[in-house]
């Protein structure tokens, strides 16, 4: 074999590998779909993908897996110091879209690439840092904002219009892991309040039995945490809590009222949440370039109220809240 065949030989033996990198064993026209969560394996999110909520709402847009598009997974610890590093792991996979639910998970993902387009379900695309403007993201994350920012807000001025000593918010969070906790923290900060965090509920328990508790000190409750969510009995033990020492509190569902806490605010979305993604992720699929593509925002906020617990309490609700609320407990 001459030199110039040589080199030839060796330079189709290197460029094997890079070829493979990225759409070898695969139909052609066949895209790739990341997915960046918290979990403990990537098989959490790409076993039976076709059969879960957002598989079957691509599905529904000519998104097949392992026909039209294939799932590849990489899952996040709470240890953010590790979230580059498992983030540069998913796009050394070179997927032509990243779906996340978390703003630094989408940070750590944005860290790594400026290119490959992100749809990202978030609290606050443009305080984080990850977008311009919701209207123009200008970058590569687009997705839906969640709009927690301005829950937080808007249930810290319920509380403070309610009791106008308020001072201090206790509440429970494992801060480190979730980050709507982060936005509820700043709320509070921003609202010139002092925040008391607990490790649990069982804990916040005890502590308010060796208090003094009045108009000056409230309870926010966190929208999930382990055991703690929408569907389960946590709302009703958070609420139980709250009545027993005679505090008020406010959740973010109308399930919280139900359950017997005093109120709830929060915002959001018509419809199923996974078959809305799945439109943006079509769209991003499909070319729409997500710099332009604005951040979806919640249409609508629901407020509800408990007046049972607000007579229990000693509390007067204003007549406009009763007016306005989507949701209210007469007994």
């Amino acid at each position: 074999m001459n030199r110039r065949g040589a080199l030839a030989s060796i330079a189709s033996l290197l460029a094997v590998p890079g070829k493979d990198a990225w759409g070898q064993g695969r139909p052609q026209g066949t895209k790739r779909l990341g997915l960046f969560f918290r979990g403990n394996s990537d098989q959490d999110f790409t076993k039976d993908f076709g059969k879960k909520r957002l598989g079957v709402a691509l599905a529904s847009r000519g998104w097949i897996e392992g026909k039209t598009v294939e799932v590849v997974a990489r899952v996040a610890s709470d240890d953010r110091s590790q979230h580059v590093a498992s983030a540069q792991q998913l796009v050394d996979l070179r997927p032509d879209v990243i779906h996340t639910n978390t703003w630094f998970l989408a940070r750590a993902l944005q860290t790594v690439t400026t290119t490959i387009p992100i749809v990202a379900s978030i609290g606050d695309p443009v305080g984080t840092g990850l977008a311009k403007s919701l209207a123009r993201p200008g970058g590569n994350v687009t997705g839906f904002s969640l709009a927690y920012d301005l829950v937080a807000h808007k249930q810290l001025g319920l509380l403070k219009e309610l009791l106008p000593r308020l001072e201090t918010i206790h509440s429970f969070a494992s801060v480190t892991s979730d980050s709507i906790e982060e936005f509820r923290m700043e709320a509070v900060r921003k609202a010139g309040l002092a925040l008391k965090l607990w490790k649990s509920l069982s804990q916040l328990d005890a502590a308010l039995g060796k208090m003094k508790v009045d108009g000056r000190m409230a309870f926010s409750v966190p929208i999930w945490l382990s055991g703690y969510n929408t569907s389960g009995g946590g709302w009703k033990e958070a609420a139980s809590v709250a009545l027993r020492h005679r505090m008020a509190s406010v959740g973010w569902g109308p399930t919280y009222v139900d359950a017997g806490g005093l109120m709830a605010f929060s915002m959001l979305y018509q419809g199923d949440m996974f078959v809305r993604v799945a439109v943006v992720i079509d769209r991003v699929l499909r070319g729409a370039n997500p710099a332009t593509m604005p951040f979806e925002m919640p249409e609508r906020s629901s407020l509800a109220i408990n007046r049972v617990t607000a007579a229990t309490l000693g509390l007067h609700i204003p007549s406009d809240w009763l007016l306005r609320a989507d949701h209210v407990v007469a007994g």
